[in-house]
């Protein structure tokens, strides 16, 4: 799994590149999108992602 955090996006510090998804040739409804490159971005494993999504429910449960 590969994520960043959305500061760094919001912020420009993780340079994206937007784009149609979708190869048009294959598909009339081309869909626009954003690319990431993975240099910009962490790989964690799926359990990590999971704890932390967890940890993010938890504190908006509380709140």
């Amino acid at each position: 799994m590969w994520l960043f955090e959305m500061k760094e996006w919001k912020s420009g510090a993780i340079p994206h590149v937007e784009g149609g998804l979708i190869d048009p040739t294959y598909s009339e409804n081309e869909i626009t999108g954003y690319r990431v490159e993975r240099d910009f971005m962490e790989k964690i494993d799926v359990k990590i992602l999971r704890d932390r999504i967890d940890s993010i429910w938890s504190e908006f449960e509380r709140s």
